[in-house]
């Protein structure tokens, strides 16, 4: 059985950081954040799984 990344929120599941709380301010989130610092690499290879998979759903072949 395959286990879910996701929590039943439907966000990534994670350790909580007052950054993710509930109710926090907007200034919390990019830009306004200062500490925000992205893994643009890590992002890049997510794009590109996610990429593959949609095509796959969606019936597109190579």
């Amino acid at each position: 059985m395959r286990t879910s990344r996701f929590s039943s929120t439907g966000t990534p599941a994670r350790k909580r950081s007052s950054a993710y709380a509930p109710g926090a301010a907007v200034e919390t989130s990019y830009p306004h954040f200062g500490a925000f610092n992205p893994d643009e690499r890590a992002i890049g290879y997510g794009i590109r799984a996610m990429a593959g998979w949609l095509a796959a759903r969606a019936g597109i072949k190579r």
